[in-house]
């Protein structure tokens, strides 16, 4: 810890040393107390060092291993690795995740995802019931001393529920015994993959039976490839059949080879519309993501794939219960089963923001 960052008292309140002396006379930093007649620094005014922000990490990060070792290391053996109890008390854990690490795996969450880091996403415990417009008002030109046409217009709702999604981990006891890091990291890595992957299947593929209900399941409009083969004026059919509203924040999804179908057009020249060196991930100006949760044995020749372009804000995710972790020891293979879960939903939320270019081969 170097001397400009220790922490000074100063009228009660603790002020940087370095910034005091950048600021302060001789006779001000004497008169304060923190120097004495001699010049020498007044070290009963020195409570307490300031922390940086990779020191504040690195206790955090402890905490979270602590938190670990506390649910998965029996009680005998708490004082050995100088954890601390916890309790369901509001003073303590309980069995909620401490925030860094359950940041650590939402961060993990969204590395995986394509929809989780654009959707737009919101907290609400239990269930939340969205009002739509089914139809809608028509408006009319109306002649002099004539009846306006009567609009008749109806709402309906999407439900958001609780969907619980797990993940499972087997940790060795000899791991507990490693570096607080260490365990974080593992535990992070580990569940953090899993949530996403799952939830991602869901996003995209779910049937919104106890479980998310994903693109491919949603009432989106759709058109149909023209052609034999995908074709550049496929691409461009599907943007324009996006109302126009709705293009500026959009994005293009599609599977693993309705991408590489699109990347491998080329013009009537013979000359790719995708030169070397130019990205691969932009159509359009637009983002093109590729996700393998969209099959690519669609159709009658089982050879057929899906590609969709939306403003992503219009899928919605709804976050109940925060991510808990429970434990249970496997004495035979000396590990400890640790489960990592959370409530979790998804729909989406205007199927007009959306739509989907089939038949693509």
């Amino acid at each position: 810890m170097k001397l400009k960052d220790l922490l000074v008292e100063v009228d009660g309140e603790k002020v940087a040393l370095g910034e005091l002396v950048k600021t302060a006379t001789a006779d001000e930093l004497r008169e304060m107390g923190i120097v004495d007649e001699k010049g020498f620094i007044n070290t009963e005014k020195l409570p307490m060092a300031a922390k940086n922000d990779e020191a504040l990490n690195e206790e955090k990060v402890a905490e979270a291993a602590n938190f670990i070792k506390a649910l998965v290391l029996p009680p005998s053996k708490h004082e050995q690795h100088g954890v601390k109890a916890i309790d369901t008390g509001s003073g303590s854990f309980g069995s909620t995740v401490p925030t860094t690490l359950a940041d650590k795996i939402l961060e993990k969450k969204d590395a995986e995802s394509v929809l989780r880091g654009r959707a737009f996403s919101f907290s609400f415990s239990g269930k939340f019931q969205l009002p739509k417009e089914s139809v809608s008002v028509t408006a009319y030109w109306v002649a002099e001393n004539a009846s306006v046409t009567e609009s008749a217009p109806t709402t309906g709702s999407l439900t958001l529920d609780d969907h619980y999604l797990a993940a499972r981990v087997l940790a060795p006891w000899k791991l507990m015994d490693t570096s607080a890091v260490g365990i974080v990291n593992y535990i992070s890595a580990i569940a953090g993959r899993a949530l996403a992957q799952k939830e991602e299947e869901a996003f995209i593929a779910g049937s919104g039976s106890a479980q998310p209900t994903g693109l491919r399941s949603a009432s989106i409009s759709s058109i149909a490839q023209s052609g034999a083969a995908l074709a550049y004026s496929d691409l461009v059919d599907l943007y324009f059949e996006l109302p126009v509203q709705y293009r500026k924040n959009a994005v293009f999804i599609g599977s693993t080879g309705a991408v590489k179908k699109t990347v491998s057009l080329e013009d009537s020249n013979s000359r790719p519309l995708f030169p070397a060196g130019q990205p691969l991930d932009r159509l359009f100006g637009k983002e093109l993501l590729e996700t393998g949760n969209i099959p690519e044995n669609l159709g009658t020749g089982s050879n057929e794939t899906e590609m969709y372009i939306g403003d992503p804000f219009y899928y919605w995710i709804k976050d109940g219960q925060n991510l808990e972790m429970k434990t249970d020891e496997i004495l035979s293979n000396m590990q400890t089963e640790i489960l990592v879960y959370q409530a979790v939903d998804g729909n989406v939320a205007l199927e007009d923001a959306w739509r989907k270019l089939t038949g693509v081969k």
